[in-house]
């Protein structure tokens, strides 16, 4: 390992290894992470439009009957998705009958930006329609209103980042470990074989006498063998 840190060729592979491990250990981390980042996101997205999809016939039945507490009440489930949205309802002119915030501070919408928020909207559209609900039939036809649910993907972007320094720093150290073994692995195989040619080199030219250097006992011979035979 001592001979790994002395001379200028060890010390350039060393610092080669370790440029390359550590390039290489914060690419896959980055890559990994935002992978996980699209992921959760697109999980978010499909989630929020699953719930629209699934309240969208109570949600027609309770603009038809102007029943604003079940509005309410249902806007209020999509809470669930994320710590910051908001969803609103409009009748079928336009008109807001319903808008629910769930602004915290540290996620509250305030700028809508595409990159840190996903909106949906739909239009509750009935066509000729026939409702049971409590025994009651109803009758709806066509467009009754539209809803739309913004919701901040804030959180899952600082959840991320927030593992940032954690996995780089626990990849960069695997990353040294596996370098030092495989430069260990070099200096067993390869730069210690050559340090003792280059030390009977020296010593052979002031003294052409000495015993004539060997190469190794084994079957399998290599490059290094060779150039001692």
């Amino acid at each position: 390992m001592k001979m790994m840190l002395q001379g200028r060729l060890s010390k350039k592979i060393v610092l080669i290894f370790m440029l390359i491990s550590g390039t290489f250990s914060l690419l896959t981390t980055s890559f990994s992470l935002y992978q996980d980042y699209k992921n959760r996101v697109t999980a978010l997205e499909d989630k929020v439009k699953n719930m629209v999809e699934d309240y969208e016939l109570p949600l027609g039945v309770a603009i038809h009957k102007s029943q604003t507490l079940i509005v309410t009440l249902i806007l209020e489930n999509f809470g669930s998705v994320s710590d910051a949205y908001i969803a609103q309802v409009k009748d079928k002119d336009g008109r807001n009958i319903m808008t629910m915030p769930n602004l915290n501070n540290e996620f509250g919408i305030s700028n809508i930006s595409m990159t840190d928020y996903f909106r949906y909207s739909k239009q509750i559209d009935f066509g000729h329609t026939k409702y049971k609900t409590n025994d009651e039939l109803i009758v709806i036809e066509g467009i009754v209103g539209s809803v739309e649910v913004i919701v901040s993907t804030k959180f899952i972007k600082s959840e991320v980042l927030s593992t940032l320094k954690t996995t780089l720093l626990t990849n960069f150290l695997k990353a040294i470990l596996v370098t030092f073994i495989f430069l260990i692995v070099i200096e067993k195989t390869l730069l210690a074989r050559l340090k003792k040619i280059s030390l009977w080199l020296e010593d052979f030219s002031h003294n052409q006498n000495i015993e004539l250097l060997k190469p190794r006992e084994t079957a399998r011979s290599d490059e290094v063998d060779d150039i001692i035979v």
